[in-house]
């Protein structure tokens, strides 16, 4: 029997395994070699990890109404895409939640990666982009630990949106706001507040320009759909 206890990955490791999955989330057992000299580690231990990331990724969906209702009552609607240029996998379903009584409709944009300015972020299970209708507010909804964080701003405050494929797996989502986004924090089950630019040097109030990187499977069709759903924001987005 192996005793070894589990060892975790350093954060420089973390980066490097991230920076390699946004390119090739399924790499080899070359490339896993490759990596795992560079990092130390085994090269099972790569291929668990990148196992587990992949797994990690197709559930987010499935997972986010459970952040996003925060414990109301919500019912789930699957809208498959209506453009017939493309067509998601079954676990890959388009997912809005009526919440609030029914009177707002949430639907997830599944980025993995947000920057603005040099602040970066991470978008997993625990982390979302989402829109909502017909308030017509995206949010980025963050969680650290037991503190959560929200930077929301009106879909008529974009100036611009820009979609550009990166390789063959990944895509980004390149939004120009007009002024910076609104701020708020909660701890626990408190209540909402706002509160001051959270990001680092306070790059959200200082740079208009936010990236959105995801796998272009699921953030085009997505795309499209709050195109449709918003089509005054659908004047302004250019898709290369």
């Amino acid at each position: 029997m192996d005793n070894k206890k589990r060892i975790r990955t350093t954060p420089e490791q973390l980066a490097l395994l991230e920076d390699t999955f946004k390119t090739n989330p399924s790499p080899n057992s070359k490339i896993r070699e490759a990596i795992a000299e560079k990092l130390n580690m085994s090269e099972r231990s790569i291929q668990v990890w990148f196992q587990n990331r992949r797994a990690k990724m197709k559930t987010m969906q499935k997972r986010t109404y459970l952040i996003i209702s925060n414990n109301d009552k919500i019912s789930v609607s699957q809208h498959q895409p209506q453009s017939q240029q493309f067509t998601l996998p079954e676990e890959f379903i388009t997912l809005s939640f009526n919440i609030n009584n029914n009177t707002s409709l949430v639907s997830l944009i599944s980025c993995e990666y947000l920057t603005i300015g040099t602040w970066h972020c991470i978008l997993t299970m625990s982390s979302l982009c989402y829109y909502t209708l017909p308030q017509n507010i995206l949010t980025y909804h963050i969680t650290n630990e037991n503190i959560e964080f929200k930077m929301e701003f009106s879909l008529s405050d974009v100036f611009s949106v820009e979609y550009q494929p990166i390789d063959n797996i990944y895509s980004q989502i390149i939004i120009e706001v007009k002024e910076s986004p609104s701020f708020y924090m909660k701890s626990n089950y408190s209540e909402w507040n706002t509160c001051k630019d959270f990001t680092e040097d306070k790059q959200a109030s200082r740079h208009m320009i936010h990236i959105l990187k995801g796998c272009s499977i699921l953030i085009k069709p997505q795309l499209i759909k709050l195109m449709q759903d918003d089509p005054n924001l659908a004047k302004v987005v250019t898709i290369f």
